[in-house]
């Protein structure tokens, strides 16, 4: 009969085992879901990206156009250029979206503009879906920022 420590001894090692095997289990089934929800959020992201090159691309007018009704019901198309132009998002280049919150066909983006100086911008979308396509509903600064107008 094996000595009692070489018993316990490998039931440790037994159950060390597992829950190894457990903690690299849920590690893998993290990053899944982790995948597939950013692979969730991606349309609107996109939208929202697409929305802010618009901006910079063929203008203030135009992405105005292409805006969801609530934004042109919020806000006319003369407030909605001098914020574009406040914020100097007519150099707008890109966008990056760290955060991103969905509920009910509607979603918030938290994330940095990028401006053709180089300067991030920190900025706030909020999107609705509309007739199944992603669009901007709105746009502010992210906390704690200041147009060139402050």
């Amino acid at each position: 009969m094996p000595p009692l420590s070489a018993t316990l001894g490998g039931g440790v090692m037994k159950a060390r085992n597992w829950l190894l095997l457990g903690l690299g289990a849920l590690s893998v089934l993290g990053a899944i879901g982790g995948v597939s929800a950013f692979m969730l959020t991606a349309p609107a992201a996109d939208a929202a990206t697409a929305f802010v090159k618009e901006i910079g691309q063929a203008g203030p007018a135009a992405a105005y156009r292409d805006a969801a009704p609530a934004l042109r019901l919020q806000e006319d198309e003369a407030t909605f250029e001098a914020s574009v132009h406040a914020w100097r998002l007519t150099e707008a280049t890109g966008a990056t979206w760290s955060s991103r919150k969905f509920s009910s066909g509607q979603a918030t983006l938290t994330g940095e503009i990028k401006l053709g100086s180089g300067v991030p911008l920190p900025m706030r979308a909020a999107l609705v879906k509309d007739g199944g396509t992603w669009k901007v509903s709105g746009l502010t600064l992210a906390a704690g920022l200041k147009s060139d107008d402050d």
